[in-house]
């Protein structure tokens, strides 16, 4: 999963792996890293707390995702908009 998701990044973007990777390894090639001009960076797990506040914080609205939604007909016109960085946050094909 990591490799198609890692080509799948704009450049200078960021990665960040969460959670534990249970032992998985990765294919990574330098070159990705230097054509991408990407950071990889690892984030560490939360306590249950944190994520508890978390939680609490996506039900009370406080949380809301960044997304640009747009109708499935429309792939065409969404693959332009991704391949020229018009979207914000992640781009959505409603059905």
């Amino acid at each position: 999963l990591f490799s198609p998701i890692f080509r799948s990044l704009a450049r200078k973007a960021r990665y960040v792996f969460t959670g534990q990777l249970y032992r998985q390894k990765i294919d990574l090639f330098p070159a990705f890293l230097f054509g991408k001009e990407c950071n990889l960076m690892g984030a560490g797990p939360g306590s249950m707390a944190e994520f508890g506040d978390s939680l609490k914080l996506v039900s009370e609205g406080k949380v809301v995702p960044i997304i640009d939604p747009m109708p499935l007909s429309e792939v065409v016109e969404a693959n332009r908009r991704m391949d020229t960085n018009e979207i914000f946050g992640r781009g959505v094909l409603i059905p």
